[in-house]
């Protein structure tokens, strides 16, 4: 048989006065009476059925199934089991609790016959013995401690029983999990009873505590949300009250001070019903039922339950600009300190609480974290300890901002309203937000011609285009230009000015690299070069010109080779000689050259990278700066025996990048200076000898 049970009870009440007879107390070393309600087959084989039992507690929800959970013992006979234990909604998680779950969902108890969501779909078959079977294994499954497989009757095994089997466990093991959507549905006042008699198998059998009432006095049973707090109000919650044949027969109103008028019933039993909750308090779901005697006064206390909201993120931080739950660069969303103030009526703050964000910038409402060195109120709890927060408005003021970002001005509220379900909890919440901008800044560098030190590039070399890499060294990944970019991951290139100045700006709070990739037009690249900075103030840039990025220009020497007029070769005629003759070269180049003071002199070999050598070289005159247009040296053809012709070279690192004319300037006894033009020639490449044939 299949028990329709109606509920339900979900606050607790108190009876104070009753004259009528006590119903069954549900207490551990009570007893109730256990009755045969036939064999219910679910499987094959001796451990593929019950021999079930039924029981009426006298609580309202009718005969039920008390369960037996040890199939591999004998099914108790009819007659007095007594209660080992009982389960109610204060079970801590796991197989109790979940026993509890599955007893409720079991058939003949609310849970599965009304289908709750939807439990038949997702655990049943549809097929009652089956169903029976299939809750009464999952008891079994969770009373043994969840094995893998379990002995049933006369040495058969669950696991033979196949998919009830299955479905059994997972029945349990769905129940077992807290939280789930099958935890809210259970009434507050329904409890499982553990029961055994002598040997025989125990059983669970699930009870409706109820309570009765007459004169009404209602309180709220979170004093601490609702005391003197003008959100919320027990005047005018009104009550319904119904006979044995479920007619009104009477109304009452609450007053102001929480009790209702006194009122005269005839001799019966009663059921009390709230029908309009007061302001502020979710409506009391509970059906009381109540005796009236003659010449008896019963008084139900009730409590109702003001409406808070369980929230669990209470306030969020949104870089701007940053798609991420986390802080950009270096900076971080954790350690922002928020002032949560909550108001009354009058928008005067009741409560005043500093929460610290965590790593992703939330503050979670579950258990908040306190700022510490502040002073905090207490929080609001619930009956079962849990943090919530009263209906109404609250401000919030962001009065230290984490590491990399500007604190935020803005003005900032949460609100909690009713959302009109009647629920105890609201699910009207308007969460904080707190857009935050991070700190942002930028740099400059300087390349210098290294030889100079100066902003001046020599010859026809440039200090224009030099490309330098910006690289991401900070914890996390940046976010500029509309691109997200990792760490050690390349920014961008900046290129240098004509003045050798390169700059970047709007890089987040970090720590960031530059080195160069490519040096600009007739420079060597400084390979050794590489700078590591952090962004730490708004609207700062870092200053990296102190460190000038000096590159070394290109350097080049030059070859004159002497040809004889007639013979056309480097070679002359009869009695002629080619040694001795002077060519002089001329700087083309736009801008000034540092060089050699003697071109003649090759054993005064200058390290041009060594810029203090070059600074007493410069001061003792063994070098010069060349000006555009004018003179740089005097080169004397020399016969050189191993090549056999008349050549003169500079070293092959004399003259910088740039552009050259090379006339004869003095001739020897023996020819005559017929080539008076000026011959130009460019200097490119660093290192090489540029050879230059000049007939005579």
């Amino acid at each position: 048989p299949k028990a329709i049970i109606i509920i339900a009870v979900l606050t607790a009440v108190f009876l104070l006065g009753t004259g009528g007879a006590l119903a069954f107390s549900a207490e551990v070393g009570s007893e109730y009476e256990i009755n045969d309600a036939g064999r219910i087959v679910y499987g094959p084989g001796d451990g593929g059925y019950s021999n079930s039992k039924t029981t009426d507690l006298g609580d309202g929800m009718g005969e039920r199934y008390s369960y037996c959970i040890q199939p591999d013992r004998d099914t108790p006979v009819s007659g007095k089991v007594t209660v080992k234990k009982v389960i109610g909604n204060k079970a801590a998680p796991g197989e109790w609790c979940a026993i509890r779950k599955v007893v409720y969902y079991s058939p003949s108890y609310p849970g599965y016959e009304d289908n709750v969501k939807d439990i038949r779909e997702s655990f049943y078959t549809g097929d009652f013995a089956t169903d029976w079977g299939i809750a009464h294994l999952a008891m079994s499954y969770l009373y043994a401690g969840c094995p893998e497989d379990m002995d049933t009757y006369i040495g058969t095994k669950a696991s033979d029983l196949g998919k009830v089997w299955v479905s059994a466990k997972k029945l349990g093991n769905e129940m077992m999990k807290s939280g789930t959507v099958w935890d809210d549905p259970l009434p507050l006042n329904f409890e499982v009873l553990i029961s055994s008699v002598g040997s025989y198998q125990s059983m669970a059998v699930g009870h409706m505590e109820q309570p009765g009432t007459f004169m009404i006095i209602k309180k709220s049973s979170l004093e601490n949300v609702s005391k003197g707090n003008g959100h919320y109000s027990l005047n005018g919650a009104e009550y319904k009250i119904l006979n044995g044949r479920s007619e009104q027969v009477a109304a009452v109103v609450i007053n102001s001070s929480g009790k209702s008028e006194s009122i005269e019933l005839p001799p019966g039993d009663y059921t009390v019903i709230e029908t309009k909750a007061p302001s502020g308090y979710a409506l009391d779901k509970t059906v009381y039922s109540m005796s009236i005697e003659s010449a008896g006064s019963t008084t139900l206390e009730t409590k109702d339950t003001p409406v808070t909201a369980k929230i669990d993120l209470l306030m969020k931080k949104i870089p701007e600009g940053f798609d991420g739950d986390h802080g950009e660069g270096d900076a971080t969303l954790k350690g922002a300190v928020y002032r949560f103030s909550y108001l009354d009526k009058n928008g005067e703050a009741v409560k005043t609480w500093h929460f610290v964000t965590d790593e992703k910038g939330k503050i979670n409402g579950t258990e908040p974290s306190f700022a510490k060195g502040l002073k905090n109120d207490e929080l609001y709890r619930n009956s079962d300890g849990e943090v919530v927060f009263p209906i109404g408005k609250y401000k919030v003021e962001e009065i230290e901002a984490p590491e990399g970002y500007i604190k935020d001005q803005s003005e900032m509220t949460m609100e909690v309203t009713e959302d009109g379900t009647g629920e105890v909890y609201t699910g009207a919440v308007v969460t904080a937000e707190s857009h935050e901008m991070i700190i942002r800044g930028g740099f400059e560098i300087l390349k210098v011609d290294a030889q100079l030190n100066d902003i001046v590039p020599q010859g026809n070399a440039s200090l224009k285009g030099a490309a330098f890499a910006v690289v991401n060294k900070s914890d996390a990944e940046v976010f500029i230009g509309g691109e997200m970019f990792k760490t050690d991951e390349k920014i961008m290139t900046i290129y240098t000015d004509e003045k050798g100045k390169a700059s970047a700006e709007g890089l987040p709070y970090g720590t960031y690299s530059v080195y160069e990739e490519a040096p600009p037009e007739g420079y060597m690249p400084d390979e050794t070069w590489e700078q590591t900075f952090k962004i730490r103030k708004d609207g700062e840039t870092v200053d990296l010109t102190e460190k000038k990025i000096g590159e070394k220009v290109k350097r080049s020497g030059i070859q004159i080779v002497k040809l004889d007029g007639e013979l056309l070769r480097s070679e002359a005629m009869g009695g002629a000689s080619l040694d001795g003759i002077k060519m002089t070269v001329r700087n083309l180049s736009k801008n000034p050259i540092l060089v050699r003071a003697d071109l003649d002199n090759k054993e005064d070999k200058v390290d041009w990278n060594d810029a203090k050598q070059l600074d007493i070289l410069l001061k003792n005159g063994k070098i010069r700066l060349a000006a555009p247009g004018e003179d740089v040296g005097e080169i004397t053809v020399r016969w050189n025996e191993e090549k056999k012709a008349y050549t003169a070279e500079t070293l092959d690192d004399d003259l910088p990048y740039g552009k050259y004319g090379i006339r004869e300037t003095k001739t020897n006894d023996t020819y005559q200076r017929t080539d008076k033009a000026e011959h130009v020639i460019e200097l490119k490449e660093e290192g090489k000898l540029y050879s230059f044939d000049n007939g005579h």
